[in-house]
């Protein structure tokens, strides 16, 4: 691959207890959330359209929850704070030969892709961990506008703006996923996924 495979863990024990002389672990509750992202690219042509990049990515995610019987039922909203990311991949329905970037305003925090050419479709590749809009727990982002804009090469304003918010997480990821936003660009209906 040309990225390599990354990956993130993080963990915190509450009520946990570690047993001598073997420390076997004892907790009355496991969780574990696992997301895939695999990715499949081909380039090449089509009629008049010339190298051009297609993509597709699927993003499968395994949660398992292991409770000892009769634990108390125990609401990880309230206690997983984690950063909040919100990233703009893909703009479909942009008008063709223009370049165009995409940015996101959420917590008094503004953040820009670079242009991209469209060919109807702009694909944004900038890193997502330059994404981040600082920490937060999952009861706390619900209902706070995020604001998406899209800007045009060449000119100082936004051709378009929207607000979104979310309205529900599973685990700590907005719903639905990717989250669709729609503008309208030179008289074009515009979604900008993030």
């Amino acid at each position: 691959t040309d990225l390599g495979m990354q990956t993130n863990f993080s963990a915190k024990a509450l009520n946990v207890s570690f047993t001598p002389p073997t420390w076997m672990l004892f907790t009355e509750r496991f969780e574990l959330g696992v997301m895939l992202q695999p990715e499949l690219w081909f380039k090449g042509g089509f009629a008049d359209e010339k190298d051009m990049e297609y993509g597709i990515e699927l993003r499968p995610f395994f949660n398992v929850s292991i409770s000892q019987q009769g634990a108390p039922a125990f609401d990880m909203t309230a206690v997983s704070i984690r950063q909040v990311a919100i990233y703009p991949y893909r703009a479909v329905g942009l008008p063709k030969g223009k370049a165009y970037k995409v940015g996101i305003h959420y917590n008094n925090i503004s953040k820009w892709t670079t242009y991209q050419e469209s060919t109807g479709v702009a694909e944004y590749l900038n890193k997502v961990g330059s994404w981040m809009f600082g920490d937060a727990s999952q009861d706390k982002i619900l209902g706070v506008p995020v604001q998406v804009a899209i800007m045009e090469e060449g000119i100082a304003t936004p051709v378009a703006t929207s607000t979104i918010m979310c309205s529900s997480t599973v685990n700590g990821i907005c719903e639905p996923s990717p989250t669709e936003v729609t503008m309208q660009v030179d008289g074009q209906t515009v979604i900008v996924h993030l």
